[in-house]
């Protein structure tokens, strides 16, 4: 197992405690909605760290909570305690492709869900900025270049249709997934239909997850063979997987923005480049 995951075993173990304690004073107090939201974010938490005994139950006390019997979630919650007790490690044998790096921006509310995913893109090869808000999301777009934006559907700020309506006005090609919970036909195609170029149903799955984040950097035309090759142009050198760009010899500081000038640039010596293509490939935005 990546040791990056394993190092956040125990930080979900230690958080379904406090939710069992949380939901054992709710039943007591008859709250049955705390007790199906906090079961509906276990089940998606454990189910994407590949813990499905404890989503198994999370689910199981969810659907409890839903059809209102306190009955049935008493003892759910002892079954969660016993197996809080065994928890703290997950096996897993699959091995995930390695793609090509990209800047990812990455919203998500939950920490531990935002970590896991996060962990998952990083040991995939690429770079991430994650956000917990969806203002954050909007300003790190703003100001940063970012290759493919992955969004939480619901976070406590804005809508997903927000979010997504204001990207689209000022990125028309920005590759946009979007990760929910639910998973009725209706509302992925509205998703779709709003604009959003993917999505992936929670809690997510490592393979198919940066498979799709692969997949849609490819589709949008961000995977490029030789890519990654040296550029040589007179006395100029970049080296696009280093980041670095030398003059005769001589190191270059640059920003992230200004290297990305240079590399469409020198990629493209002799031939014009006009400002709707440096916007487009450098930006995102197309005009």
């Amino acid at each position: 197992m990546d040791p990056a995951l394993a190092a956040l075993i125990p930080k979900l173990v230690a958080r379904c405690a406090a939710d069992l304690e949380a939901m054992r004073a709710a039943l007591a107090a008859g709250d049955l909605e705390v007790v199906h939201e906090l079961g509906h974010r276990m089940a998606g938490a454990c189910g994407s760290f590949g813990m499905e005994d404890l989503a198994e139950v999370g689910r199981e006390l969810e659907r409890a909570a839903a059809t209102g019997n306190p009955a049935a979630v008493a003892p759910a919650l002892d079954r969660l305690a016993t197996r809080l007790e065994s928890a703290g490690s997950v096996s897993r044998t699959d091995t995930a492709p390695r793609p090509r790096v990209m800047r990812v921006l990455l919203l998500e509310d939950d920490p531990l869900q935002q970590e896991l995913a996060a962990t998952w893109l990083r040991g995939a090869g690429h770079e991430v900025h994650a956000v917990g808000l969806g203002r954050d999301a909007m300003r790190a777009l703003d100001e940063e270049r970012v290759d493919i934006a992955i969004l939480d559907w619901m976070v406590p700020d804005l809508s997903g249709e927000q979010l997504l309506r204001w990207i689209r006005e000022r990125q028309k090609r920005l590759p946009v997934m979007f990760a929910t919970s639910r998973d009725e036909e209706g509302e992925i195609a509205s998703i779709l239909q709003l604009g959003a170029d993917d999505y992936v149903v929670k809690p997510l799955r490592r393979l198919e997850f940066l498979a799709r984040v692969q997949s849609l950097g490819r589709r949008a035309g961000w995977v490029e063979p030789g890519r990654d090759e040296v550029l040589e142009v007179g006395p100029y050198r970049l080296d696009p997987r280093a980041r670095t760009v030398s003059l005769a010899g001589r190191p270059v500081k640059v920003t992230p923005r200004m290297l990305d000038v240079a590399r469409l640039l020198l990629g493209k010596h002799g031939e014009l480049v006009s400002r709707a293509q440096l916007n487009e490939q450098v930006w995102g935005h197309r005009k």
